[in-house]
């Protein structure tokens, strides 16, 4: 079942109790009020909208407040024990079953926010549940002689659509302002414009100011357009609002013989009404979720999209990150061989045998290296994904970082001094040292005046190895 969004403690849940019943019994003598099949039958009954939305927001341990203003409520009605605790009975356990219902299938408080709950909410509150007050409280009913087993069927379905209106009218109200509490402020003229023409089209139909009431003109479906206003510009919260506002003005002007559904006979006029409020309420409420539930998608796919667009930025970044780098480590290596295939060209032309091969020596390893750095670009995919792989050997460190500033001599125009401490060893990636002591000499050069001087000294002390360029 869906988490209760209200926590109450023991002395709070007591005040919930009987703050319940008490609400329970105002509004069922509202109700009762309207009763014209059964002093204890109406087609109005909003107690079952409180009851189910008071265990939906604070949990079905709120069912003796239901039991205790149920009880009282037809108590003072029928004035017998038994049939008092009968119906309360039917009315608690409706309640109940629809909470748990609805917490389990549909949401629970939060019903209203996609369509397909709302829906499942209709049928397990407003359908399903109602049955069971409506079966037992009839029959309770019968068995106490209070009503006529003959007027079994009209008794019961009165009972049963007077909670529907009450399960699809007052609940939804209840746990749509009770749960979304956001931009209530937010539109003011625009909400004050919809309350205008929410209440002028009300009298219009049911006031009774107008021929079209008076006449009772079939012009019900007019109340569809402020209900679309409603659920489109704002959502379930002014949704709800409007059709309880309607189904006031409905009710009021109905009672007095007045709109579209008043008949000679005032339940009959009551139950065409909550009939028609009911499908009007399923409607609203259905389509109210279904816009809010495509913001949300539109908000969602607004968020992966920019999300994406980060990713792409990134991505785009580490490409060109990337052939940054891939052209700086090329530069030095071709550079390098250039440079020394030039002075072999002129021992060459020297006749300087030793000099020439010494150079050849030279462009050797940097070809070697301009090897290597191609086939490390070969591997895009894990420089990329950041997880270069490190071969670490045994490696003459201060033999690999003399051919290093050398073959980085040929290639500066900046002088280098050099200080390497002989007999240096260690495990690393002989690969990876010359890419760093290369950069970094690289670096060092550019932020150096030109004609200037890079320093490199690399050490040995124990375990460790320093190294440094400045």
């Amino acid at each position: 079942m869906a988490a209760t969004p209200f926590v109450l403690r023991r002395g709070r849940l007591i005040a919930a109790i009987v703050g319940l019943a008490i609400l329970y019994v105002l509004a069922g003598k509202l109700g009762l009020s309207l009763a014209v099949v059964n002093s204890s039958t109406t087609a109005v009954w909003p107690p079952t909208g409180i009851a189910i939305a008071a265990l939906l927001l604070f949990g079905v341990r709120l069912w003796p407040g239901v039991l205790l203003g149920a009880f009282l409520v037809n108590l003072s009605t029928t004035y017998g024990i038994g049939s008092s605790i009968g119906v309360a009975i039917g009315n608690t356990l409706e309640a109940v079953v629809a909470a748990r219902l609805v917490g389990r299938f549909a949401s629970g408080p939060r019903a209203f926010e996609r369509p397909h709950d709302v829906f499942k909410f209709a049928f397990l509150a407003g359908l399903l549940a109602t049955n069971l007050s409506a079966t037992i409280g009839t029959t309770t009913l019968g068995l106490f002689g209070l009503a006529s087993w003959a007027d079994f069927g009209p008794v019961w379905f009165t009972w049963w659509l007077g909670d529907l209106g009450g399960a699809l009218l007052i609940a939804p109200a209840i746990l749509v302002w009770a749960t979304d509490r956001q931009g209530i402020l937010a539109r003011p003229v625009e909400k004050l414009a919809l309350a205008f023409t929410t209440v002028g089209s009300g009298i219009l139909l049911f006031g009774g100011t107008q021929d079209l009431s008076i006449n009772r003109e079939p012009l019900a479906f007019l109340t569809f357009p402020v209900l679309v206003w409603a659920a489109a510009r704002f959502g379930p919260r002014e949704t709800t609002a409007v059709l309880l506002l309607v189904a006031a003005i409905a009710d009021w002007g109905t009672l007095r013989g007045f709109g579209p559904f008043a008949r000679g006979d005032v339940n009959s006029s009551l139950l065409f009404l909550q009939a028609f409020m009911t499908v009007a309420a399923i409607t609203s409420d259905a389509l109210a979720a279904a816009i809010v539930d495509r913001h949300r998608a539109e908000e969602q796919v607004r968020s992966t999209e920019h999300r994406l667009r980060t990713v792409a930025e990134e991505a785009a970044r580490l490409r060109e990150e990337f052939l940054s780098i891939a052209t700086h480590e090329l530069r030095t290596p071709v550079t390098s061989v250039r440079g020394y295939a030039q002075l072999a060209q002129r021992a060459l032309e020297r006749d300087a045998t030793a000099d020439i091969h010494k150079e050849l020596e030279t462009i050797v390893r940097q070809s070697d290296r301009l090897a290597a750095l191609i086939g490390q670009l070969l591997d895009a995919s894990q420089l990329q994904a950041g997880t270069l792989s490190v071969s670490p050997v045994l490696t003459d460190v201060s033999a690999l970082a003399r051919q290093t500033t050398t073959a980085a001599q040929i290639a500066s125009s900046h002088r280098l001094i050099v200080d390497v401490e002989p007999g240096i060893w260690a495990n690393l990636d002989p690969v990876r040292f010359d890419e760093v002591l290369t950069n970094l000499i690289d670096n060092a050069r550019k932020f150096s005046p030109a004609g200037g001087a890079v320093a490199v000294r690399v050490a040995g002390a124990g375990e460790e190895l320093e190294l440094s360029v400045a």
